[in-house]
């Protein structure tokens, strides 16, 4: 749940059953753990502090993971950046006027931009895209 469906769920019960302590419903633990999960998801994601508030528990998870995956790929792609080896064996994965490369490049900008706007389903398959566009470019490179 959001924070705005706990905080209604919570009022809603205070309300229905005119109790006078709403503690015992368990709103303001859930309030904690939602909190707690967006700071942590946040400062992975090195986002602004506040960035993913609104998110429930169960999307905040997913944006941390999608996180996770999105700085795999860049460590990936930025392997061929700084290895001259690589660089050596692979020069068309540096090389923008490769059309694969352009359209990686492109789909990992559209991943950092979606990133930086918080929503998950948005930020999600921008990451998606830019994993196929990688693998297709490092097929297209002759990446074994």
């Amino acid at each position: 749940m959001a924070p705005e469906e706990i905080r209604v769920y919570e009022n809603n019960m205070v309300l229905q059953h005119r109790l006078k302590d709403a503690g015992g419903l368990g709103a303001t633990q859930a309030l904690q753990r939602q909190l707690e999960a967006s700071r942590t998801a946040e400062e992975t994601a090195g986002l602004a502090a506040g960035s993913l508030t609104g998110l429930s528990l169960v999307g905040t998870r997913a944006f941390s993971a999608a996180a996770a995956r999105h700085e795999l790929l860049k460590s990936r792609w930025l392997a061929y950046e700084v290895d001259p080896q690589l660089q050596f064996d692979f020069p068309a994965m540096s090389d923008t006027a490769f059309p694969a490369t352009a359209a990686m490049i492109r789909a990992m900008r559209t991943a950092d931009q979606a990133k930086s706007e918080g929503n998950t389903a948005n930020y999600q398959s921008a990451v998606a895209a830019f994993c196929e566009t990688l693998t297709v470019a490092e097929a297209a490179a002759g990446v074994p």
